[in-house]
């Protein structure tokens, strides 16, 4: 009798320590092991007594522990590598779910709601030690060991000043090669708030872009997505159902060794009629913290705490992630021009208050979070800026210490005129790269005529190509139509895009030329090269810069439509229901100066002939000289197929040099209206 009374005295004890104990398991992956830079993840089960009060407050969220709150539940870990290096990894609260329907998710029995997630980068085995601290308890688990092996992922992006070309190339961090970024913005799946059928565009858009061999995508963490404060900035609990989704889409991503930024938003900060349900008035932190005024989101310490919490978050969940490379803010004249504005200051004091604001969080996600490897992108528009003045405004001169502070230098660039397409952005991306020294990126460029991706998709080759000559680490990155480009097929452009590119050595010397210089109404050849000025190699695009910028024929139906009656009959239909092409009134088409030429008609295009071309010369700059005395050079010139994956030869000709190393490129109708070329010195 005693011996069984003992017996049962141990079996309560030990349930009663099992459950008041903190308990970590490797979920993901099972098998063989973890491969490097792949998802580790591990499944923590809490205490009871601790489980008990977070579900209360998920039935009632004025008691019990709020499971998002780390100052009142700080769920971390320290891993630690063979090497014996160590890195903390921060716990998360999560619930799964399934597809209820397109448009509602259902949550399932989540078998641990507590997670850690991370990618080693060493191959060995290591050790988890896991800690909960709550309210005056603390608990540890035992520790876990895992093994981790060697994979064929490339790891994550880098930037590098040591490296060749560091200051204007993104490297790959295992196989130390440079990165060059090939692709569009996938945003997000549809606008509105989000629905599981939105995930599902993005998933496929992501597919269809790798298999096109595009590389790079850039996502948005907006108020009415992913964002986690987009409804309360203290409890993310309705967020949690596309938190699920997001968590596939970014495994996807990694599956597919696609890179990508994620930004915040301008529209945060904002009123504007067509961002109803993410302007400023609808800001999570507005509506809980009852914020006065813009000033109060940069300076008051209970937003500031919460804003940390937020980031904590965002970096547990997914900041394991090699393909999750940036984090920063969109458009910073967006986020400075209302709290300009609110405070009757100067933008330029505003942005000083963003950028002692953001060198925080940046310091926040480097030390506390010993998220080191993170990179940091902001970016601006440049459409407030003048087209024709070569000087930069006083409100760009004053983001240097933005810029300073940030990897890389984003830019945004939208409009239908000539001079914006054919010469603003690459004088503004030269001087990016002068004035800061460090990797540019075109991040948003588009037509601000969405009805012309319904007609045809020559300005998106011709967008993606002749950026991919302006020095930037990428291509221009298409917005607001990653659902029109991928309806239309045209991701399939980066492909022939890519096979180019590839042949390119960017450990080498190299500068960028354009012809920004040349006279507007008369350019009839537009083109853009990188030289290599130690192999006196060039690699470029030379386009028709014809009305538009299009390339177009008076032919085309459905521009034909839109320009001489102001819409198109049968615009294209996304698949979520909004229409690319829908009827717009344009009288104005082609009258403004900036969009007019010397051989077009209003808001024609006239097709380009060979006598055209042949009178235009491309003076390409960079290469060596002759010299008054000196020979002059004989140059091979490939002409390929911008269009096809295999870069068909459509002419090779041999040009001899002027003595300043000009070449005058003839061209016929079968190039016409676009090339890659390929000049090497004979």
């Amino acid at each position: 009798m005693k011996l069984s009374v003992s017996i049962l005295f141990v079996l309560f004890s030990f349930t009663l320590q099992s459950q008041n104990s903190l308990k970590a398991t490797l979920k993901f992956p099972g098998g063989e092991g973890v491969k490097k830079f792949e998802k580790a993840e591990i499944g923590v089960n809490l205490p009871t007594e601790i489980k008990n009060q977070v579900d209360a407050f998920l039935g009632d969220s004025t008691i019990g522990i709020n499971p998002y709150d780390s100052w009142a539940i700080d769920l971390t870990s320290e891993w630690i590598s063979p090497s014996g290096k160590t890195q903390k990894v921060n716990g998360f609260f999560y619930q799964d779910y399934r597809r209820k329907t397109d448009k509602k998710w259902s949550p399932i029995q989540t078998e641990n709601n507590w997670l850690l997630r991370w990618s080693p980068n060493e191959a060995g085995d290591w050790t988890i030690k896991t800690t909960l601290n709550t309210t005056g308890k603390s608990w540890v688990s035992q520790p876990i060991t895992f093994s981790c092996i060697e994979g064929d992922s490339k790891g994550y992006l880098t930037v590098n000043p040591a490296k060749p070309n560091g200051n204007k190339m993104l490297y790959l961090a295992e196989s130390e090669e440079p990165f060059f970024a090939l692709g569009h913005n996938i945003a997000h799946g549809g606008h509105g708030y989000v629905k599981p059928i939105y995930a599902d565009h993005q998933k496929q858009w992501l597919t269809e872009l790798a298999e096109s061999k595009g590389n790079f995508w850039r996502f948005e963490f907006g108020m009415n997505n992913y964002l986690p404060s987009g409804y309360d900035c203290k409890n993310y609990t309705e967020k949690l159902a596309p938190f699920c989704d997001l968590d596939d889409i970014i495994d996807l991503s990694d599956r597919l060794d696609l890179q990508f930024i994620a930004f915040r938003h301008h529209v945060e900060m904002q009123t504007g009629q067509s961002w109803e349900k993410v302007r400023w008035d609808k800001n999570g932190y507005v509506q809980q913290l009852k914020l006065p005024k813009r000033i109060d989101y940069f300076t008051s310490p209970e937003a500031l705490k919460w804003q940390k919490n937020e980031l904590r978050y965002i970096m547990a969940r997914w900041g394991y992630s090699k393909s999750f490379n940036f984090f920063g803010y969109s458009e910073l004249e967006g986020w400075v021009g209302p709290l300009s504005r609110e405070e009757g200051i100067s933008e330029i004091e505003a942005l000083a208050i963003f950028n002692k604001w953001f060198s925080d969080q940046r310091s926040y996600i480097e030390n506390e979070l010993e998220m080191d490897r993170m990179l940091f992108a902001n970016t601006f528009s440049l459409s407030r800026l003048s087209d024709q003045s070569r000087k930069m405004s006083p409100e760009l001169r004053g983001l240097y210490d933005t810029f300073s502070s940030s990897d890389i230098v984003g830019y945004h660039s939208y409009g239908r005129a000539k001079n914006t397409n054919l010469r603003t952005v690459p004088k503004y991306a030269k001087y990016f790269k002068e004035h800061w020294d460090k990797p540019t990126i075109l991040e948003e460029v588009g037509l601000n005529l969405p009805h012309m991706y319904c007609a045809t998709d020559n300005n998106f080759m011709t967008t993606i190509w002749s950026s991919s000559f302006y020095g930037d680490f990428g291509c221009g990155m298409h917005y607001w139509w990653d659902r029109g480009i991928h309806y239309n097929n045209f991701q399939k452009l980066y492909e022939p895009l890519s096979n180019f590119m590839a042949r390119i050595d960017y450990t080498k010397p190299f500068e960028n030329y354009n012809d920004y210089d040349k006279s507007i109404k008369r350019s009839r050849i537009a083109y853009y090269s990188t030289v290599f000025p130690e192999s006196n190699e060039v690699y470029g695009y030379l386009t028709d810069p014809s009305h538009f910028w299009l390339n177009m024929t008076a032919e085309n139906e459905k521009l034909d439509q839109y320009l001489n009656d102001g819409a198109m009959k049968n615009p294209c239909m996304m698949t979520d229901g909004h229409e690319l092409g829908k009827p717009l009134v344009n009288e104005n088409a082609g009258n403004a100066e900036n969009e007019k030429d010397a051989y077009t008609d209003k808001a024609r295009v006239t097709p380009m002939t060979a006598e055209n071309y042949g009178s235009e010369t491309i003076k390409i700059e960079g290469l060596e000289k002759a010299g008054l005395f000196g020979k002059k050079k004989s140059y091979t010139i490939e002409y390929y197929n911008p269009r096809d994956p295999l870069l068909g030869v459509l002419k090779t000709e041999t040009i001899k040099a002027k003595r300043n190393g000009s070449l005058k490129l003839t061209l016929d109708k079968s190039n016409w209206p676009a090339a890659a070329f390929y000049v090497k010195e004979e």
